[in-house]
This record gives C-alpha cells, sequence and structure tokens, in this order.
C-alpha cells in the first residue's frame, strides 16, 4: 500500500513519467482496453499495479513495457555537494 504509492512518486522525482503506461488512469480499469494494454508493464509506476507492488519494471515483458530502472535519472545526486 504507502510503500508502494511512496516508491511511485520518488519514481517521478527520479524521472518516471514519460512512459505512456506511466499514471495512465485508464489502466486501472478492467472494462478498458489500456488495462489489457499496460498489463505488462508491471511497476509501481502503472496505476493497475502502484498499491499491489514495490518494484519498478525491468522492462522484459512484451511491447508495453519500459526498464524503468535503466529511464531512472540518478544525475540529481552527481552535482557539487552531494
Amino acid at each position: 500500500g504507502f510503500a508502494s504509492v511512496f516508491m511511485h512518486e520518488l519514481g517521478h522525482t527520479l524521472g518516471l513519467g514519460s512512459f505512456e503506461g506511466v499514471d495512465n488512469e485508464k489502466s486501472r480499469f478492467p472494462w478498458n482496453r489500456e488495462y489489457w494494454e499496460w498489463g505488462p508493464y508491471r511497476s509501481c509506476m502503472n496505476y493497475r499495479y502502484v498499491y499491489k507492488l514495490v518494484d519498478y519494471s525491468s522492462g522484459d515483458d512484451e511491447d508495453y513495457d519500459q526498464d524503468d530502472w535503466e529511464t531512472i535519472d540518478l544525475t540529481r545526486f552527481t552535482q557539487p555537494g552531494w
């Protein structure tokens, strides 16, 4: 529950958000086409799994997936003073 929501919001802070499967409201309900399209994107960034997974996707599944770990932007932690 709360841990996965924390990971979801942290993902936004780390640059996850431009992928179409992130925050797609329609992916939450099985009567929507997007629920089935974005199902392979098993990530806490996908609203379908936001309360079920405490993990980011590795991008190993079908077409509607992305490697969140590869997409995370850690450059903010390489600034002087860190």
